[in-house]
């Protein structure tokens, strides 16, 4: 599975880039510090997945997942946030994401909805393409690990 990093913040990119590495079958294929960033390499890697931080400067949350959708519609979007509240994974999800999880969890927590994402991807259950909360994940239940380009 190739997946795209993005997060404003260099150390933790770095982190979730090793993190990554480490997984058998997962390969790194960009890192980006901002949504426009995001955006030129969605264009280009071909990735399965996208780790995007709700917070990455550039764009509105919403806005951006809605753009990186519309430009890979069937990458997997995992949002990151600090925040670890109820609120904070329901927002994500109704703007088009598939997974949230917090930053403030062990990285096990975040491994798990990759996993989960994982199996959708090698059974090939299509990505949550519309701005629909309710789309299916996992049996039904969506995941969550909280308990040079210019733009579009």
């Amino acid at each position: 599975m190739r997946v795209l990093i993005a997060d404003g913040q260099a150390k933790l990119r770095f982190a979730l880039r090793i993190l990554l590495q480490q997984q058998p079958g997962l390969q790194v294929v960009g890192v980006a510090a901002d949504a426009s960033e995001l955006l030129c390499l969605a264009r280009s890697a071909g990735a399965d997945l996208a780790i995007v931080a709700w917070d990455l400067p550039g764009l509105k949350p919403g806005e951006l997942v809605r753009a990186l959708r519309r430009l890979c519609p069937e990458i997997y979007i995992v949002i990151l946030s600090e925040r670890h509240e109820r609120d904070a994974w329901r927002m994500a999800l109704a703007t088009g994401a598939d997974a949230f999880a917090s930053k403030a969890n062990p990285p096990a927590r975040l491994m798990a909805v990759i996993e989960a994402l994982w199996r959708n991807w090698r059974t090939k259950v299509p990505p949550s393409n519309t701005n629909n909360p309710a789309s299916p994940l996992e049996g039904g239940r969506m995941i969550s690990a909280a308990a040079g380009c210019e733009g579009e």
